[in-house]
């Protein structure tokens, strides 16, 4: 069968179109929103109210400073004693919350920080007042703290406007301390970290601070609630270590339960998710010390070694270290 020019010009273009279609639907950016996310653009307060145990607060729904109308966001404006805003969470078990790692991810503006020129912040800050970010999870007597790893602070200040946090969703690490990243860092407030899985697995509700100074009068805004996939720590590329799931081409430390619900291979409990390289006359591969006594190898501690071995061989490759 033959095809005019104009025909195989049209055919291939239709080809074109039709695989960039597939890309784009097969696509996913590493932050990528998932459906569970709360951008207030609705002009409610999506069930946030004055918690109990700090209930000197004003929240309203508010686009000052927004250049949309229908672009808004939460604001929190501190009164006299404790005050914060608490909300549900929009899914109970946050390991579930989105395939593979998940982060999530919050807006947050220091609107007014309520600068007193008596407090020493104040006065060594030229009239504003640094502001660490921070929110909480709860389950029943169970509270858990992510603290952003830097300030902010109102415009009169060197960090205003808005900024973007994310939080790891993630088990405990091998040494059985609670997740971290270049944002911050999470911590047990209530209960302890022998418990954070039980509470990340069923929270009740996000809990938004705006009382950072002992004065009244600060106005936060809070952004975007989300969940948001993104990249693992650690590829599975030739993996032979303990305590870890690999879902797809990536690895992270977790336990079972974690791993089974994200769909991926969990490869045991234990040791931290370090490689070994085997050495042989023919091949360097990343494997266990019995794996390679088994293929007659030397085994070395790093892959930067197995290439300068492979490149510059000293000795038969026979044995291990």
């Amino acid at each position: 069968m033959h095809y005019s020019v104009r025909t195989t010009t049209l055919l291939r273009l239709c080809l074109c179109f039709i695989a960039a279609f597939i890309g784009i639907l097969n696509s996913s950016s590493p932050l990528s929103a998932s459906p569970c996310c709360t951008d207030f653009n609705s002009r409610g307060l999506s069930e946030f109210s004055a918690c109990p145990h700090a209930p000197n607060i004003h929240i309203r729904n508010s686009n000052k400073g927004r250049q949309a109308p229908d672009d808004r966001f939460l604001e929190l404006i501190d009164r006299p004693n404790a005050s914060a805003a608490c909300g549900p969470s929009c899914t109970k078990d946050w390991t579930a919350a989105g395939p593979g790692c998940i982060d999530f991810c919050f807006d947050v503006r220091v609107i007014e920080d309520a600068c007193d020129p008596t407090l020493p912040a104040c006065q060594e800050n030229d009239g504003w007042v640094p502001i660490t970010p921070s929110f909480q999870i709860s389950s029943g007597p169970l509270r858990a703290q992510f603290t952003a790893s830097k300030e902010i602070s109102d415009d009169l200040g060197p960090n205003g406007g808005w900024h973007t946090f994310c939080a790891p969703v993630a088990e405990l690490d091998s040494e059985g301390n609670l997740p971290s990243n270049e944002d911050g860092q999470w911590e047990m407030i209530e209960g302890t970290s022998d418990q954070w899985t039980e509470l990340l697995t069923n929270v009740d509700e996000v809990i938004l601070p705006v009382d950072f100074i002992p004065v009244a009068g600060e106005r936060l805004g809070y952004d975007n609630l989300c969940f948001r996939n993104t990249d693992c720590p650690k590829s599975c590329e030739g993996i032979c270590c303990t305590g870890a799931c690999c879902v797809g081409e990536q690895c992270l430390q977790t336990t079972q339960g974690y791993c089974e619900k994200n769909g991926g291979s969990f490869r045991g409990v234990g040791s931290e998710c370090t490689l070994r390289y085997c050495l042989t006359a023919q091949h360097c591969f990343p494997t266990t010390e019995g794996g390679c006594e088994k293929a007659g190898g030397q085994l070395l501690a790093s892959r930067l070694e197995c290439s300068v071995r492979q490149h510059n061989p000293q000795g038969p490759h026979t044995g291990t270290q």
